[in-house]
């Protein structure tokens, strides 16, 4: 089985598109059974409802994300709208938050008490909010959150090594990974940390998943990384 942790539908503020029949099409060309979704930074609706609008398309193979500004909601509504999800993905430079501002953990507590993972975006970039080690200090203030470190964790050592520590921390491997890196931070943190991500359509399907097939690792390892890994966190089983 193979499961793609990333991928955007609808249209993004900087124009790039997907839409769910390419995204399909691409599944089906590189055999991958199971394929998370949430909204770009959308131009003509708010992140949140561009999300409910992609619960149309769930199914076996297609998985919502919910998508929001954490500064926009109350702990309530996130609390209400999780029902309908399997998780959720946070753009801290999209929606320009900092995970480390106490005014939104409230709602941080209330995906803490839902268990159901978060992916959150990270970048080594000339934006504090962006940076990886925030997110692993804001695991520390809630190790019940399950937390997936989007991109590679932006390449961030710090963050590895605290990753393969913490029972609440992963990464995926979207955009900034190459197979012998991932080799090297496997080897570091464990294979049970990491999960496959294309990031599609920034990124294409079959290149992201070729890093993956060409690790020089046990099949066994490649099959946490390509699914198992997920499907535990997705509580697939």
């Amino acid at each position: 089985m193979i499961i793609d942790i990333h991928n955007h539908v609808g249209t993004d503020k900087d124009g790039t598109t997907q839409s769910i029949e390419e995204l399909r099409e691409s599944m089906k060309e590189n055999k991958i059974d199971k394929t998370v979704i949430f909204p770009f930074n959308e131009r003509e609706k708010e992140v949140m409802q561009a999300s409910f609008d992609l619960l149309q398309y769930k199914n076996s193979s297609i998985i919502p994300f919910l998508r929001f500004n954490p500064k926009d909601v109350t702990p309530e509504e996130v609390g209400d709208a999780l029902k309908k999800f399997a998780g959720m993905k946070l753009h801290t430079r999209s929606q320009d938050f900092d995970v480390l501002d106490e005014k939104i953990w409230p709602v941080f507590k209330e995906i803490e008490k839902s268990r159901k993972p978060v992916i959150i975006h990270t970048r080594k970039e000339n934006i504090a909010n962006t940076d990886p080690d925030r997110v692993v200090l804001l695991a520390e203030h809630f190790p019940k959150m399950n937390i997936i470190i989007a991109h590679f964790a932006a390449l961030s050592m710090n963050a590895f090594e605290v990753i393969g520590k913490s029972p609440n921390l992963y990464t995926e491997t979207s955009i900034l990974s190459c197979s012998r890196l991932i080799e090297i931070v496997s080897e570091k943190i464990g294979s049970g940390k990491i999960m496959f991500g294309s990031d599609s359509t920034y990124a294409y399907q079959d290149i992201e998943l070729m890093k993956i097939k060409k690790l020089r690792m046990e099949d066994s390892e490649k099959e946490m990384i390509l699914s198992k890994n997920a499907v535990k966190l997705l509580n697939l089983n």
